[in-house]
């Protein structure tokens, strides 16, 4: 049995998000949270708990996940939404119940990728770090920009390693974007079975051939040239203009 709660659903300003009340919020994150396990095929295993219980509380802080309870028949997690973003329908709902449902190997771009594909698939509205445009776009404007700096190629290469560029704040959205335009390449390619067996993998490096029938650095390429059909398709103008428009 699935239960999923709001906290201090009536404080919330809603006046830009376009829910009614809490139970069509809940209506939705049960069917996002049904998706994913359905997607990612842990179906069978979600099934065993006779009880998961999932609690969204709304802070001003980044939003993030804690699962509190994965053990016997018992699932309980508490996901975190940011207020202001949740104001505007740009909460990660889809984002956050992915980390929820799928603990991850130590890789972060994989681990991040897997929820920025599930939000832009599973719920199709927009949220950090994509808000809701074409990743592969946003990673081509990055890329291919004139005046683009050596570390973005740095957080290039990262992406699918155990390394990664998410602690650095000027870069932390780029590695995002990397991350979910990467996912959303294996997924579409090789499947999610593929994309999955990675995401667990203590060292994905070491099977990305075995999954895949290429290396890391083999795939970057093929990823690239996949990319380069969406040069030039917005200018980081364009980008701007139409994120802000989110919060008008």
């Amino acid at each position: 049995m699935m239960s999923v709660y709001c906290d201090e659903w009536d404080k919330l300003d809603k006046s830009k998000n376009g829910y009614q009340n809490a139970t069509e919020f809940l209506q939705e994150t049960s069917e996002y949270f049904n998706d994913i396990v359905g997607l990612t095929g842990k179906t069978e295993e979600y099934s065993e708990y006779k009880n998961v219980n999932i609690t969204f509380l709304f802070v001003d802080s980044v939003s993030f996940t804690a699962v509190l309870s994965a053990a016997g028949d018992e699932f309980e997690a508490e996901i975190h939404l940011n207020t202001g973003y949740f104001k505007y329908g740009a909460a990660p709902v889809a984002h956050e119940l992915t980390h929820a449902i799928c603990p991850s190997g130590p890789s972060r771009s994989l681990k991040e990728g897997l929820p920025s594909y599930m939000q832009d698939v599973v719920a199709g509205k927009p949220a950090p770090h994509n808000y809701g445009l074409n990743v592969d776009i946003l990673c081509a404007t990055l890329l291919f920009a004139p005046d683009a700096d050596e570390k973005i190629s740095e957080v290039f290469k990262l992406t699918g390693e155990v390394r990664s560029s998410f602690d650095d704040p000027l870069y932390r959205n780029a590695a995002y974007n990397f991350a979910g335009s990467f996912a959303h390449y294996i997924i579409e390619k090789y499947g999610m079975d593929s994309y999955m067996a990675l995401y667990s993998a203590v060292n994905p490096s070491e099977i990305y051939r075995e999954v895949t029938g290429k290396t890391l650095e083999e795939l970057h390429e093929d990823w690239k040239l996949h990319l380069m059909e969406y040069e030039g398709a917005m200018s980081a103008e364009e980008i701007d203009e139409a994120i802000s428009k989110l919060f008008q």
